[in-house]
C-alpha cells in the first residue's frame, strides 16, 4: 500500500475551509445591506406624500439628489428674502401667500421671458445705478468708505427722505464742508478716532475736550515713562529701600561729624602728667586744685592766652562778660554769634564784634527790641498814661540796614500745634514761616476764658484781681490733676505789666504753703519749673502750657481804657509777638476784655492793639478770625493724583481731609482715626507738589517727615507710578497698610490704658506710705532752695525705662551741667540689671565712702543718677538698700531713717560738719544727727548767750527758712551735741 499522504490532504482542506468562509462573510455583509435596504424602503414609504407637495420633485427612492440640494438652496433664499423684505409678521404672512401663489400655480411668471424675470432685471439694474450714485454722493458729501457702507444699509426710502433733508436745508451744507475738512485734517494728524467716535455718538460733543485731554496725556505720559530709563525701571520699593539708607547714612554722618569735632578738640588738651607747674597748664591746674583764695577770672585768663582757645575753643558769654573777662589783647575768635540780637544794644555789641573775624547776627526783627521800659523806678508806678521811654536799635536792626547778606531759616519747631504759631505766622510774618501740622483734626491748642466781673484796677494798684485768681485756681488744677502731671508737661505764666506778675506769683506763694505738693514745680533743681514773667522779660522762655494773663479790661466805672501800656507804644506789636509764642503744646488766654470792647478808633496808630483785638478774636472763633483779616489756603486738593487717591481710600470706608495745615507746608492727605475722630490715623504722601517743591532730598525724604513724627504724625507714603501701572493694587497697598496702624494703635492704647492703672495704683499706694516719707514736708516751709524736687506721686516703677522726651524736668542742675567734680558724672546703665549686684555694691561702697553717713533713700538717688534716671522708684530704693545693708550697717535714727556710715568709722560717733558734699549742699534730714550734733558743737563754742542756738545752726547751714520739722531736729541735735 501506498502511504497516506497526510499533509497535503491537511493543506487543500484548509484552502477549501477558508474559501467557503469567506463566501459566509459575503453573504452576510449582502445579507446586513438588504436589511437595511428594507429598513429605508419602510422609512420612505412614510413620506409619498410630499410628492404632491413638492409639485412631483419627491420620487420616492427615485428622487434626485442635485435637485434636492438646489430645492433646498431655493428655500434658504426665499427665506433671506422674506425676512428682509418683511419686518412684521402680518406683512409676512401675506408675502409668503404671494410667493406661494408666484411659485406654484403662477410658476410660468418666472420663466426667463416672464414678467417676474423682467421686473428683477429692471430692479437689478435700478440697484446698480442707485450704488454708482451713492459713490458720487458720498465724494460729494465728503463721507469715507464707512460712510458709503452706512448709505448703502439705508432703505431707499430712507435714502430719499435724506436726501430730501438735504436739499431742504442747503444752509447747513457749509458746516458739513468743515466737518469733512476738520474729519479730514483729524486722519492727518492721527485724531481720526475720536473724530469716528464723535460721528458714531460713541463721546458725546461736551465730552470731546475731555477725552481728548485725558487720552493725550496718556499718550503723553506713556511716551515720557518709555522714554525715561529712571521712569521706566522706577520700582517703589526699591526707592523707599534707597530712602531708609539715605537716612541712616546721614545719621552716620551726623555722628561721625560729632566724633571729628570731638577728637581735634580733645587732642590738643595734654595728659596730666604733661602739664608743668610754671606752664599755661600748671596754672590752671594749680588754681583748680585750690579751695580758696583763686586768682580772679580775668587774671587767669590773661595767665591762659594759648591754653584756654585750645581747651575751651567755643565759650558761651554775654557781650557785657566778654568785656569784662577777655583781656583786650587775646587772638581774635574765627566766629562771634550773637543770639537773640533783636535784643542787644548796638554799643553793647560793638566790642564783641570787634574780637571775630566773622560775626553770625541771628535774630527776629519782629521781636522784642532792647528796652528801657523798666529800667526806671518811676516807670513800674507811674499810669499807663505816662509816657516812658523808647525802644532802642538793636545790633539786628542795623545789620539788617545796612544791607548785610541775610539768610532767612522759616521752619518753625517750638509749636507742636499749628494754631499756636498761626496768628503770629499770618499777622506777622506773611504766611512764610512754614509750620507742621499736629495729628488732631481740630486743633484747639489755643483756648480763650473769659473771667466774668473781672476788673482793672487802673491807675491804683494796676491789676486784675479776679482776673489774676481764675488763672492761679487753674495752674493749681492743672498741676494737682494726676494725668496732667504724669504728661510731664511744664507751665508758665505771661502778664501785661510787672505788677500783674507780683500779684500772680503772689497768690502761687499762698498756694504753695497751702498744699506742699505744688513745691515741687518751682524747683530751682529743675530745667523747666513754672515761671511768671511779664510781656518784657519772657523772650527766650518756652513751656508747654502758657497762661497769658490780659489784666487790662472794664474798671469800677465798667470803662475800658485803649490804653493797653506798652502796646500802645511804635513796636508794641513785637511784644505782643513773643508773649503769644511761647508755648509748645497749649496757650490758655484769661481776659476780662472780649474784642468787641477794644474801640481802634481811640487809639488809630496804635498796631499793637489793632493785633491784640485780632489775636482775642482768633483765640475766641479760631481760624476764621484770621480768614476774614487775610485769605487763608483753602484745604483742597494740590494735584488731581492726591484726589485720586483720597477717592481710592473713601471707597474703602476711610475718611480723607486733604492738605492738613495753614501754612505753606501741608500733609497731602489726612485719614482720620475711625475710632478716635479728634485725631488722625496717618498721614498719606504723595509724590506730587509739595514733595517735588522740596530743596534737597534731606528736606525731601528725611527732616520733614522726621519733624512730622514728632509731632505724632504717622506717614505712609504712595508713588503714582504704582497708580499708572496697577492703581487697585496701589489702593489696596495704601489700605492694608492704613489697617495695620490702626492694629497698632489699638494696641498701643491698650498698653497705654494698662499703664495708667498700674501708675495711680503705685500713686495710691504712695499716698498711703507719704507718712512714712522722711522726705515729705508736712509744714510746707522749705529749709533748702537747692533741695532736689521730690515726686511722691509718681513712686512707680522706672527704673527699667529711660524718661521719654517730653518728661516733666526732673533732672538737676548738677546732671544737666555734667559737672565733672560729682560721681555721677560717669553713669553706668548696667548697676541696676539683673547679675550686675557686684558692680552696685562696688558703687555703693564708693559713694558711701565720699558722703557718708549717707542716708539710704539719698544713696539710692545717687545710683539711680549713675544710671541716667531721672529719679529712685520704689523697686530701685529696695534693691540699693538691700546691697547696701550687706555692705554696711545700717544706723536707725529716731525717726526710722537708716544711714549708711563708712567702713573704719566709729557708729554714732562723727567730729566734723561738712557744709557740701561731692559740691552739692543737703537739707537738714538728709544730715545725720551724728554730723548735726558735731555742727551743735562747733555753734556752742561761739554762741552768744542771746542768741538761739537752733537758729545759729539753720544760719550756719545756709537755710533761708526754718521748717517746724528741721527745728526740731536741729534741737534733738543740740541736745546730743
Amino acid at each position: 500500500m501506498n502511504a497516506w499522504a497526510w499533509s497535503e490532504r491537511q493543506t487543500s482542506c484548509q484552502a477549501a475551509f477558508d474559501r467557503f468562509w469567506q463566501r459566509l462573510n459575503r453573504a452576510a455583509v449582502v445579507f446586513n445591506v438588504l436589511i437595511k435596504i428594507r429598513d429605508l424602503d419602510t422609512k420612505l414609504s412614510t413620506y409619498v406624500g410630499l410628492g404632491q407637495t413638492t409639485c412631483g420633485l419627491w420620487k420616492g427612492a427615485e428622487t434626485r439628489a442635485e435637485d434636492l440640494v438646489l430645492a433646498r438652496k431655493l428655500g434658504e433664499g426665499f427665506k433671506d428674502s422674506l425676512a428682509g423684505l418683511y419686518d412684521r409678521p402680518e406683512a409676512l404672512k401675506a408675502g409668503v401667500e404671494a410667493l406661494q401663489q408666484l411659485v406654484g400655480e403662477n410658476n410660468l411668471l418666472l420663466s426667463p421671458s416672464g414678467a417676474v424675470a423682467r421686473a428683477g432685471i429692471d430692479f437689478a439694474a435700478k440697484v446698480a445705478r442707485m450704488r454708482t450714485v451713492l459713490i458720487t454722493l458720498n465724494e460729494r458729501l465728503g463721507s469715507d468708505t464707512a460712510g458709503t457702507r452706512r448709505l448703502d444699509a439705508r432703505t431707499p426710502s430712507r435714502l430719499a427722505n435724506c436726501c430730501r433733508d438735504i436739499l431742504a436745508r442747503p444752509q447747513l451744507l457749509h458746516l458739513w464742508c468743515a466737518w469733512n475738512r476738520v474729519v479730514e485734517e483729524a486722519h492727518v494728524v492721527g485724531l481720526g478716532v475720536l473724530a469716528e467716535a464723535l460721528e458714531k455718538d460713541s463721546i458725546a460733543a461736551k465730552q470731546a475736550r475731555e477725552a481728548f485731554a485725558v487720552n493725550y496725556c496718556r499718550w503723553w505720559l506713556r511716551a515720557v515713562v518709555d522714554g525715561d530709563a529712571l521712569l521706566r525701571r522706577f520700582v517703589s520699593v526699591e526707592h523707599e529701600q534707597a530712602i531708609e539708607d539715605f537716612r541712616h547714612l546721614d545719621r552716620v554722618l551726623a555722628d561721625l561729624a560729632r566724633d571729628c569735632i570731638r577728637a581735634i578738640v580733645r587732642k590738643d588738651v595734654p595728659e596730666a602728667e604733661e602739664t608743668k607747674r610754671v606752664s599755661e597748664w600748671g596754672v590752671l591746674r594749680r588754681e583748680m586744685a585750690k579751695k580758696r583764695r583763686h586768682l580772679p577770672l580775668r587774671q587767669l585768663l590773661e595767665q591762659l592766652p594759648t591754653a584756654l582757645p585750645r581747651l575751651t575753643p567755643c565759650l558761651l558769654m554775654s557781650p557785657l562778660s566778654i568785656a569784662q573777662y577777655l583781656p583786650p589783647g587775646r587772638a581774635l575768635f574765627d566766629l562771634v554769634v550773637f543770639d537773640e540780637a533783636s535784643q542787644i544794644p548796638v554799643w553793647d555789641a560793638i566790642g564783641a564784634m570787634a574780637r571775630g573775624k566773622q560775626v553770625v547776627v541771628v535774630g527776629d526783627p519782629k521781636q522784642l527790641p532792647p528796652t528801657n521800659f523798666f529800667n526806671r523806678a518811676e516807670d513800674e508806678d507811674a499810669d499807663d498814661t505816662v509816657e516812658i521811654g523808647g525802644d532802642m536799635e538793636s545790633i539786628l536792626n542795623e545789620c539788617l540796614s545796612a544791607g548785610l547778606p541775610c539768610q532767612r531759616l522759616n521752619w518753625h519747631y517750638r509749636s507742636r500745634h499749628e494754631s499756636l504759631i498761626a496768628f503770629s505766622n499770618r499777622r506777622y510774618y506773611k504766611g512764610t514761616l512754614v509750620t507742621f501740622p499736629s495729628p488732631v483734626t481740630d486743633d484747639c491748642a489755643v483756648s480763650l476764658h473769659l473771667v466774668d466781673h473781672g476788673q482793672y484796677d487802673k491807675g491804683g494798684s494796676r491789676t486784675n484781681q479776679i482776673e489774676a485768681k481764675a488763672v492761679v485756681a487753674d495752674i493749681v488744677s492743672h498741676l494737682k490733676d494726676p494725668n496732667f502731671v504724669a504728661s510731664g508737661k511744664s507751665v508758665g505764666v505771661v502778664t501785661f505789666n510787672s505788677q500783674q506778675q507780683k500779684l500772680i506769683e503772689d497768690l502761687l506763694d499762698e498756694e504753695r504753703r497751702r498744699d506742699t505738693e505744688l513745691e515741687r514745680f518751682f524747683s530751682e533743681d529743675l530745667t523747666e519749673p513754672v515761671f511768671v514773667k511779664n510781656l518784657e522779660n519772657v523772650q527766650g522762655d518756652e513751656r508747654d502750657l502758657i497762661y497769658f494773663s490780659i489784666t487790662y479790661g472794664p474798671d469800677l466805672s465798667g470803662r475800658v481804657s485803649m490804653n493797653f501800656g506798652p502796646l500802645n507804644r511804635d513796636g508794641g506789636e513785637r511784644r505782643l509777638n513773643v508773649a503769644v509764642t511761647r508755648a509748645k503744646y497749649g496757650l490758655r488766654i484769661f481776659t476780662s476784655l472780649l474784642p468787641d470792647q477794644i474801640e481802634l478808633a481811640r487809639a488809630p496808630k496804635a498796631k499793637g492793639v489793632a493785633d491784640l483785638k485780632v489775636f482775642l478774636d482768633y483765640a475766641q472763633r479760631g481760624i476764621r478770625a484770621l480768614a476774614e483779616e487775610t485769605t487763608v489756603p483753602r484745604g483742597d486738593f494740590d494735584s488731581p493724583f492726591e484726589e485720586i487717591v483720597a477717592a481710592a481710600l473713601s471707597r474703602r470706608g476711610w475718611t480723607v481731609h486733604p492738605q492738613v495745615g495753614v501754612s505753606a507746608f501741608r500733609v497731602d492727605l489726612g485719614v482720620v482715626d475711625p475710632e478716635r475722630p479728634g485725631r488722625y490715623l496717618a498721614g498719606v504722601e504723595c509724590d506730587g507738589a509739595t514733595y517735588h517743591r522740596a530743596a534737597t532730598a534731606r528736606d525731601r525724604d528725611w527732616l520733614r517727615e522726621q519733624v512730622l513724627r514728632g509731632l505724632g504724625w504717622r506717614i505712609v507714603r504712595t508713588w503714582s507710578t504704582d497708580w499708572w501701572h496697577d492703581a487697585e493694587t496701589a489702593a489696596k497697598n495704601v489700605d492694608t497698610k492704613l489697617r495695620k496702624l490702626l492694629e497698632e494703635t489699638r494696641a498701643e492704647r491698650a498698653k497705654d490704658e494698662l499703664e495708667r492703672a498700674r501708675q495711680e495704683a503705685a500713686r495710691r499706694e504712695a499716698q498711703k506710705t507719704a507718712s512714712d516719707e522722711v522726705m515729705a514736708s508736712p509744714t510746707g516751709e522749705d529749709d533748702n532752695p537747692r533741695q532736689h524736687a521730690v515726686f511722691p506721686s509718681q513712686t512707680a516703677d522706672m527704673a527699667s525705662e529711660s524718661a521719654p522726651e517730653a518728661a516733666y524736668a526732673y533732672r538737676s542742675v548738677a546732671q544737666e551741667t555734667g559737672s565733672a567734680a560729682t560721681l555721677e558724672a560717669t553713669t553706668s546703665p548696667d548697676l541696676l540689671a539683673d547679675g550686675q549686684e557686684a558692680a552696685l555694691a562696688a558703687a555703693i561702697r564708693e559713694i558711701v565712702a565720699v558722703e557718708g553717713p549717707i542716708r539710704g533713700d539719698v544713696l539710692a538717688r545717687r545710683i539711680a543718677k549713675r544710671c541716667g534716671l531721672y529719679k529712685a522708684g520704689s523697686k530701685i530704693r529696695e534693691k540699693v538698700l538691700n546691697v547696701a545693708s550687706r555692705e554696711f550697717t545700717g544706723v536707725a535714727e529716731e525717726d526710722g531713717v537708716i544711714f549708711f556710715w563708712p567702713a573704719g568709722t566709729n557708729l554714732g560717733q562723727w567730729d566734723r560738719f561738712r557744709m557740701e558734699v561731692n559740691g552739692e549742699s543737703r537739707s537738714a534730714d538728709e544730715i545725720s544727727l551724728a554730723e548735726l550734733a558735731a555742727l551743735a558743737r562747733v555753734v556752742a563754742a561761739s554762741l552768744a548767750p542771746s542768741e538761739d542756738p537752733v537758729a545759729v545752726m539753720a544760719r550756719t547751714m545756709g537755710l533761708q527758712r526754718l521748717r517746724t520739722v528741721t527745728r526740731a531736729r536741729l534741737e534733738r541735735a543740740w541736745e546730743t551735741r
